[in-house]
């Protein structure tokens, strides 16, 4: 009996986790256009991401990399 309830409690909380999940994926493409949400939805724009501050962003930590492993060949 007890096995029946707990069995029941995890269902449900599965069931209420599923239904977040989706809900906050629709909530967050309201207002976009078709192709936009299929890109939001598909994580694309996540990989597509060809911002100007994304680009900047990205040339910055290069060229922290570069300066980094420059100075660690200088020391020896």
């Amino acid at each position: 009996m007890v096995s029946l309830i707990i069995a029941g409690v995890v269902v449900v909380v599965i069931v209420l986790a599923v239904v977040v999940g989706v809900l906050r994926r629709t909530r967050s493409t309201r207002g976009l256009t078709r192709d936009e949400r299929a890109a939001r939805l598909s994580g694309e724009h996540l990989r597509n991401d060809d911002s100007e501050a994304s680009r900047a962003e990205t040339a910055a930590r290069n060229a922290a990399g570069s300066a980094r492993a420059q100075a660690q060949n200088n020391q020896f």
